[in-house]
């Protein structure tokens, strides 16, 4: 039997050949493990290029966490929040210039950064050229990319006017704070307007038109950039661009960049109306001619119209026919808990101001509020038949409680039942007689 401490060094030895041996081969310990691939590497396989472009539709933001992220309406007049985060001390007016609620400058201009870099190192991807349509996937991935870019600058625009255009350049993000290109100007706002154009126009060229193939959605492409997603961006933008915000505003008068440039044109321009209509007529008349993109509609058993579920279960549907874009994953689950009743293990943070409210129609299509006293009371429509006194005999159709309703909440149209949770109410019901 051979000796224990023999087979034990022979192990030794040999390990010590084999580690001699590779210690001849330089390339052996000179590795980069997965998180430290460089540019070249990436954009030479498909999936770690997949990847990079997946997290460039990350920069999306998910905005349905109304309570923290996203102001757009918790700081209007449609919806009110009474407790947590920054809408609430908008409205108890805490904040000044420094507060820097919402600042969401650097989160898109790396979205754009990471787009540029993509639209820059897609086209000799080795992995992707060696298939048989490589080059009309990596075609078709760039104009992906170009769109999300397109996106990133609208939705700065969006919120800050005016912004910096740096086109296919990626700079440095090493440079010093000296260096001419750390220091660019704005462009104005046609400029602005223009270039986003041109890139949707570049994008759209070569997309996918939709993502039906034949009467059947790819739900792993319809969070994705498409012709029609192109066509309704170019439609809201051009609206934008029309409007009296924008559009001969002579309030920017003096609106200019330091070298004096003026930054919007104050001169009203008749033609970007027609330019925004002609854009949506585009979008609309795609949608009559290929019947996949239009209101959604559900029907009642015996085939009529059932507004009520039509207009709620647009949000509730997944890739309905009124999707045009739309993110795989959400927050949605706190925005619920948000608008929730404290009884129903909510929040209750956030709920429609009574000016929205009033705003909704009666069944029959009349105007109840035409508008308020200097007081703040509300000027009811007489011919409207809707009054803020007393209780009637509808009931919501899912409760369980014996209780009437509040006038103010009876014979309203659809979408109010749909959107605002009354008193006796359990979910989203409709009331009946």
């Amino acid at each position: 039997m051979e000796n224990k401490y023999i087979k034990t060094l022979k192990y030794v030895l040999v390990a010590g050949v084999l580690f001699t041996a590779s210690a001849c081969n330089k390339d052996f310990l000179d590795q980069v493990p997965d998180d430290r691939l460089d540019l070249n590497e990436v954009f030479n396989r498909k999936d770690l290029s997949e990847n990079w472009l997946a997290a460039t539709y990350n920069y999306i933001r998910d905005e349905t966490h109304r309570t923290n992220d996203t102001p757009w309406d918790v700081i209007s007049d449609d919806c009110d929040v009474s407790q947590r985060n920054n809408p609430y001390r908008v409205n108890l007016g805490n904040w000044n210039a420094s507060s820097n609620y919402w600042n969401f400058w650097d989160h898109y201009y790396k979205g754009i950064r990471t787009a540029t870099t993509f639209i820059n190192n897609i086209d000799g991807n080795k992995q992707i050229l060696e298939e048989r349509e490589g080059p009309n996937f990596i075609k078709r991935r760039k104009a992906e990319a170009r769109f999300l870019r397109a996106f990133f600058y609208m939705e700065l625009l969006k919120q800050y006017g005016p912004v910096i255009i740096i086109g296919d350049e990626e700079i440095s993000p090493d440079l010093p704070m000296t260096d001419p290109k750390m220091q660019l100007a704005r462009s104005s706002y046609d400029e602005c307007v223009d270039y986003i154009l041109s890139e949707l126009d570049q994008a759209e060229a070569d997309l996918d038109i939709d993502h039906y193939y034949g009467d059947q959605v790819l739900e792993s492409d319809m969070g994705r950039a498409s012709k029609v997603l192109c066509m309704a961006m170019r439609s809201r933008l051009l609206l934008y661009a029309a409007s009296p915000l924008y559009n001969g505003n002579k309030d920017y008068v003096d609106f200019k960049n330091k070298d004096g440039k003026p930054l919007m044109n104050t001169t009203y321009d008749a033609t970007k109306w027609e330019r925004a209509a002609a854009a949506a007529k585009k979008l609309i008349d795609y949608a009559e001619s290929s019947g996949k993109l239009g209101l959604y509609k559900k029907y009642n058993t015996n085939g009529t119209l059932n507004a009520f579920l039509s207009y709620r279960d647009l949000f509730l549907d997944v890739w309905n026919i009124e999707w045009i874009l739309g993110r795989n994953t959400n927050n949605i689950a706190s925005y619920q808990r948000s608008c929730t009743p404290r009884l129903a293990n909510g929040y209750a943070s956030l709920g429609p101001t009574q000016q929205l409210i009033d705003a909704y129609r009666m069944e029959d299509g009349s105007v109840p509020i035409t508008g308020y006293l200097a007081d703040g009371s509300p000027i009811i429509n007489p011919e409207s038949g809707y009054s803020e006194t007393g209780f009637s005999q509808y009931k919501a159709v899912s409760s369980s409680r014996e209780k009437t309703t509040f006038n103010m909440y009876v014979r309203r149209e659809p979408r109010f039942y749909a959107t605002v949770t009354y008193s006796a109410a359990t979910g989203l019901t409709k009331l009946q007689p």
